[in-house]
Formats: C-alpha cells, sequence, structure tokens
C-alpha cells in the first residue's frame, strides 16, 4: 500500500509539471480536408521553398548558392541564386515556379525552423526541419495533414502501405501526417564493421609468418566468454556465388581459455594457437583459405573468436606492419571514427558484437523482444555487462587509448599510417579513395573492407546466425507544409504532388528520380545493385563531380544539382554504389551477397512472425505530456548523452572516473523507489506505439 501511494505521488506531481500548460495526456483528433471534384495541376503554380541544409558553413538549396559561377555540362551557366538543374526540370514537369526562401543567415536546417516557427510560417509553402520538430507543430495545427490526403498521393501511399512500420514511424499523437522524412537508403545495412583483410590473411594465410616474439597481449581483464563450451552447432553461410551450405561449429575449448592459459605468451605463441583453433574448428568446412572464416561471403567466426582475433593482432604489430619503412611496436585495434562523442557512440552501436538489440535502434535504445513487447537495452542486465565487456577491452589495450582527447580523426591517422584494425562505421566514408591510397603509402598491401557481422545465438534457441540491426530507415530529416497552403486549394495540391512524386523512381524523367540523380542527363541507362536495379550515374556527371566536387558526390548533388536533398524520398545506395572505391564494392558486394542468400539477416526485413525481427520506429506518436513525464522523470538518459559515453568505454559501471557502480545505475531508473522506468518511461512508448496500431 506504502509503495501505491508513494507511486500515486511521483505521478501526481510529474503530472502537474506536465500539465501547466494545459496539455492533456489524451491526442486531439486532425482536421479532415474538403476535397475538390476536380484537381487542377495544369495551370502555373508558385510554391516558396525553405530548404536550408547548411554543412561545414556551406548553404544548400534549391539554389545555386556558391559566389564563383560554373558551367555544367548542360550547356548552361548557373550563378548564384539560379534555380538548381534537379528543381528547374520539376518545375517544367509540375507546372511550378519555385521561389528559394533558404537564406544564408539561417546557420542550420534548425535556426530556420525556428525563425519561422515564430513568423507563423507565414510566406513559405514548404520547409524542412526534422520530424520531431514539424509533428508537434502539425498537432498544434500549424502543418498540413498530409495524412488525409493520401488517396491523392499514390507513391507515398503505396510505400507507406508496404512499409508499415515507417507509417507509424511518420504518425503524431493526434493520428496525423505531418512531414515525409528521408531515407539514407531503405532497407539496406548503414553501418557496419570494417577491417583489414589484409592482416586476417597474414594472420592466418601465410604458409610460414614471422610472428613477433615480444610479450603478447592476453585476455586479463575480459573475463567474459559469450559462446558456452562445448559447442556443436550448423551454421548456414553464402558462398560467393550466393548458393548456401552449411559449416559445423565444434570446439571444446574456448579460443580465448587457450590464449589466456599460455605460459609467457608472445606474439608467435598466441597467433600459432589462434591458426590451430581455426584450422581444427573450418579447415575441412570448404573455404578456399583461412581468413574466409572472418573475410568471407561465407563468415562464420562468433564473437569470442573475434575478440580471440584481436589479441592476435595486438600482440603482433611488427610482423603485421612489416612493409613498412619501418615496422611499428604497437598497433591500435578497434577505434572510432573521431574523438567527437557521436562518433565514440559507435562503440556501443559495436556492442551488437555480445548480441544485444536496441544498440542501433531508430529511437532512444528501443526494440521490440521476442513476445513483442518494447524495451529499451539501457533497462537489461546483459547491457550493463556488455558495457562492462566492453571497458574490460579497453582495459586490455583493444580500444584506441583515449579517444576523445585531441580532436583526432582516429579514421584518417589509424588508415593514414595503416596502423589500425578495426572500426564500425559507413562504409563509403571509410573506404574513401583518399583514405585507402594514404594507407597504401605505408603498406602497399592494405585492404580495407566491410566485413560479416559475427554469427550469434541470438534467440537463445542455439541457432547461430548474422543478424544487424543498423538498417537504413526514416532519417529525422523531413519536410512538411505549412497549415495555411491549405486555404489555396490550387497551391495544397501541387504541393501535395511534389511531396509524393518524390517517391516515384518509374523511369529516368520521374520526379523522385530527377531529385535523386539529376534530370536527364545525368543518367545514363541502368546497372544491377545487389537485388535492384538502378539508375547509372552518366560519364558527363561522373567527370564533373571529380572537377566540381573532387568526387565527393553527396556534395556534387545537392551543391551543383539540387539532387538528393535531406527531404522527404528515400536515397538508394545504388547510387553511392557507384562512386565507391574498390574496397568499397568489394565490402558492400560482399554483404549483399549474404544478405540475398538469406544469411545475414537485417532487422526489418525477415518474414517472420517473431516480432523480434521488428525495426523500432524512428518516431513514436508520445503526446506532450508523455514526452514532458519521460523528460521529468527518466533522469537515466542524461547517462547516454554523447558526451559522458567514453566514461562508460573506460571504465564500464565500476564507479571509478567519475562512472556509477551497478547499484546506482539501477538505482538511476528509480524515483523514491519507485521505478519509473516501468511506470512511465517504457509504458509512454508502449501506449504511444498501442495507439499507432488501432
Amino acid at each position: 500500500m506504502k509503495k501505491f501511494f508513494s507511486l500515486l505521488l511521483v505521478l501526481l506531481a510529474l503530472f502537474t509539471v506536465a500539465a501547466c500548460d494545459n496539455t492533456s495526456t489524451e491526442p486531439t483528433e486532425p482536421t479532415v480536408p474538403t476535397v475538390p471534384d476536380e484537381i487542377d495541376y495544369d495551370s502555373q503554380v508558385t510554391l516558396n521553398v525553405a530548404l536550408n541544409y547548411t554543412s561545414g558553413g556551406q548553404l544548400m538549396s534549391i539554389s545555386y548558392q556558391k559566389d564563383a559561377a560554373y558551367e555544367s555540362f548542360n550547356g548552361k551557366t548557373y550563378t548564384k541564386g539560379d534555380l538548381l538543374p534537379a528543381w528547374e526540370r520539376i518545375g517544367e514537369k509540375l507546372n511550378v515556379t519555385f521561389v528559394d526562401k533558404a537564406t544564408s543567415s539561417d546557420n542550420n536546417t534548425n535556426a530556420q525552423f525556428t525563425r519561422l516557427q515564430t513568423e507563423g510560417f507565414a510566406g513559405v509553402d514548404l520547409v524542412n526541419g526534422t520530424g520531431a520538430l514539424i509533428g508537434p507543430e502539425g498537432v498544434n495545427g500549424n502543418f498540413v495533414n498530409i495524412g488525409a490526403y493520401l488517396d491523392h498521393m499514390p507513391n507515398l501511399n503505396a510505400f507507406l502501405e508496404a512499409n508499415p512500420s515507417v507509417k507509424v514511424s511518420m504518425t503524431s499523437a493526434d493520428g496525423g501526417i505531418y512531414f515525409t522524412p528521408y531515407f539514407d537508403g531503405f532497407g539496406e545495412l548503414e553501418q557496419m564493421f570494417l577491417a583489414r583483410i589484409d592482416w586476417i590473411e597474414d594472420i592466418l594465410d601465410v604458409a610460414t609468418p614471422t610472428f613477433d616474439t615480444t610479450a603478447a597481449v592476453v585476455p586479463t581483464a575480459y573475463t567474459r566468454r559469450q559462446v558456452t563450451t562445448p559447442i556443436n552447432v550448423n551454421v548456414t553461410v553464402a558462398n560467393s556465388d550466393g548458393t548456401t551450405r552449411t559449416v559445423n561449429k565444434a570446439y571444446t575449448q574456448n579460443i580465448l581459455d587457450v590464449l589466456a592459459g599460455l605460459t609467457n605468451p608472445t606474439g608467435a605463441s598466441v597467433a600459432n594457437a589462434f591458426r590451430t583453433h581455426i584450422q581444427n574448428t573450418y579447415g575441412d568446412q570448404g573455404y578456399a583459405k583461412l581468413s574466409d572464416v572472418f573475410a568471407g561471403t561465407d563468415a562464420a567466426y562468433d564473437t569470442d573468436e573475434l575478440v580471440a582475433l584481436m589479441y592476435v593482432v595486438k600482440s603482433n604489430p611488427q610482423y603485421l606492419t612489416r612493409q613498412h619503412a619501418e615496422p611499428k611496436t604497437s598497433v591500435e585495434v578497434i577505434f572510432p571514427r573521431e574523438s567527437s562523442g557521436n562518433r565514440i557512440r559507435n562503440l556501443f552501436r559495436g556492442m551488437e558484437m555480445f548480441g544485444l538489440r536496441g544498440m542501433f535502434s531508430r529511437h532512444e535504445w528501443i526494440y521490440f523482444d521476442q513476445e513483442g513487447l518494447i524495451q529499451d537495452a539501457r533497462h537489461d542486465q546483459a547491457f550493463v555487462d556488455a558495457v562492462n565487456d566492453l571497458s574490460a577491452m579497453y582495459a586490455d589495450g583493444l580500444i584506441v587509448q583515449n579517444p576523445e582527447e585531441g580532436g583526432t580523426n582516429w579514421r584518417s591517422v589509424l588508415l593514414g599510417n595503416s596502423n589500425g584494425f578495426m572500426t564500425y562505421d559507413y562504409n563509403a566514408t571509410s573506404t574513401a579513395t583518399s583514405l585507402i591510397n594514404n594507407g597504401r603509402n605505408v603498406d602497399a598491401d592494405l585492404k580495407f573492407q566491410a566485413i560479416l557481422p559475427p554469427v550469434i545465438d541470438w534467440l537463445g534457441n542455439g541457432e547461430y546466425f548474422h543478424f544487424s540491426e543498423a538498417t537504413r530507415s526514416v532519417k529525422n530529416e523531413a519536410w512538411g507544409i505549412p497549415k495555411h497552403v491549405e486555404a489555396n486549394e490550387t497551391k495544397l495540391y501541387r504541393a501535395l504532388k511534389l511531396v509524393d512524386e518524390l517517391y516515384d523512381y518509374s523511369t529516368d524523367d520521374s520526379v523522385g528520380t530527377i531529385h535523386l540523380y539529376g534530370p536527364q542527363g545525368w543518367t545514363d541507362g541502368t546497372i544491377s545493385y545487389g537485388t535492384d536495379t538502378v539508375y547509372k550515374l552518366s560519364d558527363a556527371a561522373k567527370a564533373e563531380m571529380t572537377a566540381l566536387a573532387g568526387g565527393n558526390h553527396i556534395n556534387y548533388l545537392r551543391q551543383y544539382v539540387g539532387a538528393t536533398m535531406p527531404i522527404g524520398h528515400i536515397r538508394s545506395l545504388g547510387l553511392e554504389f557507384q562512386t565507391l572505391s574498390e574496397e568499397g564494392i568489394i565490402g558492400i558486394e560482399r554483404l549483399n551477397t549474404a544478405v540475398k542468400a538469406g544469411v545475414l539477416k537485417l532487422a526489418g526485413l525477415v518474414d517472420s512472425d517473431n516480432p523480434w525481427y521488428q525495426l523500432s520506429p524512428t518516431f513514436f506518436p508520445l503526446t506532450k505530456a508523455e514526452s514532458d513525464l519521460i523528460t521529468a522523470a527518466a533522469s537515466f538518459r542524461t547517462i547516454y548523452n554523447d558526451n559522458a559515453l567514453v566514461t562508460m568505454v573506460k571504465y564500464g559501471f565500476s564507479g571509478n572516473g567519475g562512472s556509477l557502480t551497478e547499484e546506482a545505475y539501477w538505482n538511476s531508473f528509480k524515483m523514491n523507489n519507485i521505478d519509473v522506468y516501468e511506470a512511465i518511461y517504457i509504458k509512454a512508448y508502449r501506449d504511444a506505439y498501442a495507439r499507432s496500431q488501432e
């Protein structure tokens, strides 16, 4: 009874805070529009577009924003303020005169949105922002409910019907849809493990390697094992031709225990013990070479074997850098892209290797369990254990030390010096030609490519398989139509048509294709990409991209063409694929082969009745009161601010170095001894999701 009244008092206090602005916990109903008998798509209409995407101090909008004019291969010279080629052609197709309302005086997207918000969005007919900004403004009556017009938006409607989880992510608390989001690819892997393939080959394929004779680094702080021995399971893997075969994973002693038990271990002794384990386990399993156990389409390594490989790498710096002008006495194993907190976050995303869901969640750290119930990984004991494991790996030197210091771009430094082994990040940027070439100036044999994740007993039923939650889906970036546009019927339906047709890629002159690649002339036929057929970027466009943007396809398309802007559309990675380095292509084709064969399962793309395979929505239709309650009560979320993450990497939940003890961490979920995680935080998300399914 005392606990009940304590909970009542806590909730009463929090509801008082949330209700101070008279906000109800119940969602309101969106306005139902009046639909005309005939829609005018033929007359010329002016649309004022406030599309501000600023990166590196450079504004990108629907018009050319650089001071120096440029002559495009289409024969036209563009000067500052001229409508860019993609928007010229879209305007011609839709009978729209576009007026650019973006200004460099707004430092970024959010600054523009805030300014327009104070002005009631007067004078603009389309504006970009984030779903988190536009959705609540829609509920407040300031944006058009696009969901009410889906009968007149065939492309968007078909996409949402085929992808109901996306629709959930776009739906606000009142049931309205007030924005269309940007998809930086869809249904493909966004981030992944990338590793030095040549080092794996050096360790496992060289007939008579000259491993280091100096003292080795062996599992010391890191004591947990992911695989219980003895193990004897079958793993389905993908052959290079896309067929599958079965690999039997059977061994009686965990390789980490083997390494930890070596007497006076050296680089050579740990490497040879590792080679023996891999040979005995996989040597007669159909592999072209042993390194393919890690680096092939038919990879079958588990988490403990991956960690063991890391100790071998750390223990053999001179052997692995023997081709350098001066071999190194140390190398780095795991490294983030940069020292900033949002990049260090990828070390946590890489904790998928410990068999955790929610590490790459689209919202908070949320995932669906096998009962279909929404959970947050941070409330799982397995997550706490994994953070401590990450810290133990740091203590053993497997993670670059003090990664937050010095403003360092670790990827540039460690690939450029050819002395870094592994990261978890984007394929395209991590395998950029400049990075690879810099590394090859030091070691001509450098190979840095994406690899499959380890096989894990994800469901706890003894079935080991590759899986990742890092599936591309709804991004935060979006755009919407201010409410006042509904007063002009012709303008409204023309804006809706534009929003809709950005999802049409049926021809090379469809609005969606124009916005993705550029007008006709920027494409030249089609190519195969994975299981899809995509438009081929023309040679003229590629040459111009190199000349104007140094080969950076995103900068070129956004700054000089007006294409693939972060507004409602789907950017196919088939476009990115055409600009990848050789290393980038090899890696992504390795992953695509495994996905196509069905052995690499991606969240949201698995045909299964098990709700565990679902992808978390990017947005949940929380009411303002629910959001306020979460902010007031769920203080545990502040522990995961970007700048605080490195403390957990270094110290885990030890209580040292400013970190929390496990006891203090679990207490952070409570207020007055009440579990606010269950009573407020996760309840709000479960309720919001339930509403979205009604």
